[in-house]
């Protein structure tokens, strides 16, 4: 796929040369949903299964840390409910860095997320997209440290709106934080995602 040229956000971790090389991602999100039941995400005719829903979060954090990927292996698996129910999948930038992905609908899976440098490892525990504890392991052995940020009601999301309140009331149509261009490499991998899956939706 070709890849999309994209700014990469701003972060004192990534960018302050404490992880080295940064050379992997690894991020998965999994929630049970009864086959039964009448969620949304169950709703073929809503677009359901994870990909555009639970699968945002590791491909998004996937993108921002590494940028749009060169190429995009997926595969897929079908839930009873007739939408897609599970998605593995495997980005490679065209410098060799690589992002292993995982989203469900079948299982309540750990929802951690890992970013991986040739100097150290960052680690956020479950669920990743939440605030809370980052830990770093030096590579070697070296002593880990555990920053820590107070988890918050809603997922944090209000963080978001806060943000685009913000950029309205500035003027602006996008915010630094998150890109535009950021946003646009981030659906773009999805479509490819859903393309070596098999996945359409109605209307197409």
């Amino acid at each position: 796929m070709p890849a999309l040229p994209s700014p990469r956000t701003p972060d004192p971790a990534l960018n302050s040369g404490m992880l080295g090389e940064v050379r992997s991602v690894l991020a998965d999100m999994g929630e049970y949903f009864d086959p039964a039941g009448d969620h949304r995400i169950l709703r073929a005719d809503l677009a359901g299964g994870p990909l555009l829903d639970l699968g945002t979060y590791p491909v998004s954090l996937a993108t921002w840390v590494l940028g749009p990927p060169e190429t995009v292996q997926a595969s897929g698996v079908t839930h009873p409910a007739g939408v897609n129910g599970q998605v593995g999948a495997v980005l490679n930038t065209e410098h060799g860095e690589q992002a292993v992905l995982h989203t469900t609908l079948f299982s309540d899976t750990p929802t951690t997320a890992t970013v991986a440098g040739t100097e150290g490892t960052l680690h956020l525990p479950g669920p990743f997209y939440h605030p809370g504890d980052v830990l770093f392991t030096p590579t070697g052995g070296g002593t880990p440290r555990t920053y820590t940020e107070p988890r918050t009601a809603h997922e944090g999301l209000h963080f978001e709106a806060a943000e685009v309140a913000r950029r309205i009331k500035n003027g602006q149509l996008e915010t630094p934080l998150r890109p535009l261009a950021d946003s646009i490499a981030t659906m773009r991998v999805m479509d490819e995602i859903r393309h070596r899956c098999g996945i359409s939706f109605p209307g197409e």
